[in-house]
């Protein structure tokens, strides 16, 4: 049994498997904190750069940049 630890979800050896389950699981409000609360820069169409682990997350919530001109 998982401890309580009031919403912090544990990273095992080094992969996110359970982050990105919890990411993708239907909480809406993780969903879009997850879409918008990250480092990641736009370069170009094809290319995004930052945080690995943001990197997933932000694909795993099926975020994506909007291109305004």
């Amino acid at each position: 049994m998982q401890p309580n630890l009031h919403g912090v979800v544990l990273v095992e050896g080094g992969h996110f498997t359970a982050l990105l389950n919890a990411a993708t699981s239907g909480n809406n409000r993780f969903k879009q904190a997850a879409a918008v609360c990250h480092a990641l820069t736009f370069v170009s169409r094809t290319r995004v750069v930052g945080d690995a682990a943001e990197q997933e997350i932000f694909n795993a919530v099926e975020a994506h940049f909007v291109v305004r001109s």
